[in-house]
């Protein structure tokens, strides 16, 4: 059986989920219609390959999309207006992001380059930065979406890197917080719950992977072992 998944497999009624393959062919099924066909040429996907290049690319959005924010923060102190003095509101702005930059561009058109509250000072320097950290966060978008296009729903696993937490098979899981950060672990994609537990002897949710064996969900994994794991 190959660990390969079918690109935009369907089955004959159009509905995608690739379910089982062989060296050359798969038979992909909606539980109503199955459909066998042959590979061709680059029809096969690796879900460890796939799964390595999205979590680099995440990894890469997260970044870009820390500086933008801070590029935002940026121009929200110069330009903006805050909703109150109160401490409690010192980061909560009445005003726009297109707001406070119609105003830096107001200023440039008015022949005023410099506002000492923009980090660096120079107007059209920081907006030529901020456009471009835009752009990169839209490019990262772009190619993120077009990896998940490869995506047949084989199995992925997560681990919880802000705080001392378990592996699971999604973002999502009920255990969780919103804050909740994770880590990929491609390594893994593609495999049943039976052999990511006997490769990875760590622990699974419980909500998760609720037929992993008892003695791999009592505790839970470190940071720094999920930080390990992660990398």
């Amino acid at each position: 059986m190959s660990t390969h998944y079918l690109a935009n497999s369907k089955a004959a009624c159009g509905n995608r989920k690739a379910v089982e393959f062989t060296a050359d062919a798969a038979r992909v099924t909606c539980g109503r219609c199955t459909r066998t066909r042959a590979f061709k040429g680059t029809d096969k996907v690796s879900p460890v390959e796939v799964d390595t290049q999205l979590a680099e690319l995440y990894d890469a959005q997260a970044k870009a999309e820390g500086l933008l924010a801070s590029s935002i923060k940026g121009l929200q102190n110069a330009y903006g207006k805050r909703v109150s003095n109160n401490w409690r509101d010192r980061n909560t702005y009445a005003t726009t992001v297109q707001e406070v930059i119609a105003s830096a561009q107001a200023d440039l058109a008015a022949g005023k380059t410099y506002n000492t509250a923009l980090p660096g000072s120079y107007v059209e320097r920081y907006l030529t930065r901020h456009a471009e950290r835009v752009a990169e966060v839209k490019r990262l978008e772009g190619e993120i979406a077009a990896m998940q296009d490869k995506y047949t729903g084989w199995s992925r696993f997560f681990v919880v890197t802000s705080s001392a937490g378990h592996v699971h098979r999604s973002m999502g899981c009920s255990t969780c917080r919103v804050t909740t950060a994770y880590g990929w672990l491609p390594n893994l994609s593609g495999k049943t719950e039976a052999e990511a537990v006997a490769e990875l002897g760590a622990t699974l949710c419980t909500v998760c992977f609720p037929s992993a064996p008892v003695e791999y969900t009592g505790g839970k994994i470190t940071k720094a072992q999920a930080a390990k794991l992660a990398a």
